[in-house]
Parts: structure tokens; C-alpha cells; sequence
């Protein structure tokens, strides 16, 4: 089953590392905006799901520490690390 909707999560958590994720990343301030718009319970886009994802997924990049504040995103909003599957 798809993942379509947002769970229920703090919001200033969130907010907090959107704060991080964005810092982390020369290229994450795109992704950062749209998951500030993001409420618990809400609609999940799924440009934004395959966005979070491919920051969720192992590289070997410049991009570690967003994966790393990706994959805790993830965990707050959805409970798990999400994947192209879900």
C-alpha cells in the first residue's frame, strides 16, 4: 500500500530539522520549503515523497549528514524510513 498521507507528528520537531536538513545540504533548500508546508494528517505529494526518499537512501556522496537528518524526518513523520516501495 501506498504511503499518501502524512502521520501525526510534532510539528516543531519538524520544523526543527527542516532547520537541519536545509543547513546540511547546499542542494536540500527546495525539498526544505515544501516540508514546511507539511501538517500532520495531510496529503503526502509524491514529488515530495520520491524527494525525501532519494535523501533517504545510502550514497556514497557529499550528502550525509541530509541523509542522516532525512532518514529522522522520515521517522517522525511516517514512523520508519520510507522507500521507493511504500
Amino acid at each position: 500500500m501506498s504511503i499518501t498521507k502524512l502521520g501525526n507528528f510534532n510539528q516543531v520537531q519538524l520544523n526543527n530539522l527542516i532547520n537541519l536538513f536545509e543547513a546540511s545540504h547546499s542542494r536540500t533548500a527546495n525539498l526544505a520549503a515544501r516540508m514546511r508546508l507539511w501538517r500532520p494528517g495531510g496529503d503526502l505529494d509524491s514529488h515530495d515523497k520520491l524527494d525525501l526518499v532519494s535523501y533517504c537512501n545510502p550514497m556514497i556522496d557529499t550528502r550525509e549528514p541530509a541523509r542522516d537528518f532525512a532518514r529522522q524526518i522520515s521517522k517522525l513523520v511516517f514512523g520508519k524510513i520510507i522507500s521507493r516501495l511504500d
